[in-house]
């Protein structure tokens, strides 16, 4: 016996074979119930052995057929709506705004700079009157000073003018004084011995050129009476002399002496 897909032969010898058969299973009708005509409204009918297309499940709830809630919509402001201002500013009028306020404030940045920079402009005027006062309140000792000095060491007299010449040096510096005294020594003294000279110096001018806190520049005005054994009537001569000043504590010193 022998068996094919689409049903079984049976051999009977001799005779030959008896096959039999089945029709195959299809999904589709046959011809003549695919066409015959199905009545209006219905729907075909589906095989016995085929899944339903498209069913919904057993346990599905039914659809909702009342329409979903929605959220009511936003009161407005009848008032803000009515007033354009209000419901859309103006991008002119904004700006405008904008830029007054920019200019309050750079006008308020003006006034700050300026105030500072009189507040600046004040502090130094206040130090520059406090230093050329603290100059006024030095001048007059310094003049005072320098002029005694230059006195002493241009006057003398020939009988004492070992002495006379001496007076100066607390009034010179120590450099100054070392090279005073060495001038004074090889050259003024013997000359003056020699020639009987009296000389007597008086300032008649006296002015500061330059000063600072430690150091000083004067122009003095001098007259000189000078007499000689050769010359015994008063020999008037004026002449002018440009004095470096120095300050050593509550002091002026002399620190140096030239003809101009």
């Amino acid at each position: 016996m022998t068996m094919h897909k689409s049903g079984t032969t049976i051999s009977l010898g001799r005779i030959g074979r008896l096959t039999l058969s089945r029709p195959d299973r299809t999904d589709t009708l046959p011809d003549d119930v695919a066409d015959e005509p199905q009545p209006e409204g219905t729907e075909p009918e589906a095989p016995e052995d085929s899944e339903p297309v498209d069913s919904e499940p057993e346990d599905s709830e039914p659809e909702d057929s009342a329409p979903e809630e929605t959220d009511a919509p936003e009161e407005t402001d009848e008032s803000a709506a009515d007033d354009p201002e209000i419901a859309a500013p103006d991008d002119d009028s904004t700006g405008v705004r904008t830029q007054r306020r920019r200019l309050r404030f750079a006008a308020a940045a003006i006034v700050a700079v300026a105030a500072a920079a009189m507040l600046v402009t004040g502090i130094i005027l206040a130090i520059n009157n406090g230093h050329r006062d603290d100059i006024r309140s030095a001048s007059g000792p310094l003049k005072s000073a320098v002029a005694g000095t230059v006195v002493s060491m241009l006057s003398y007299d020939h009988k004492t003018v070992a002495d006379d010449l001496a007076k100066a040096d607390p009034g010179l510096t120590k450099e100054f004084r070392e090279e005073y005294t060495k001038l004074t020594k090889d050259t003024i003294v013997s000359a003056a011995q020699e020639k009987k000279v009296i000389t007597k110096v008086t300032v008649v001018g006296n002015s500061i050129i330059e000063q600072s806190a430690g150091k000083a520049k004067l122009l003095l005005f001098l007259n000189q009476v000078t007499t000689t054994a050769e010359n015994p009537d008063p020999t008037t001569t004026g002449s002018r002399v440009e004095v470096q000043a120095v300050r050593s504590g509550d002091h002026w010193l002399v620190d140096s002496l030239r003809p101009v």
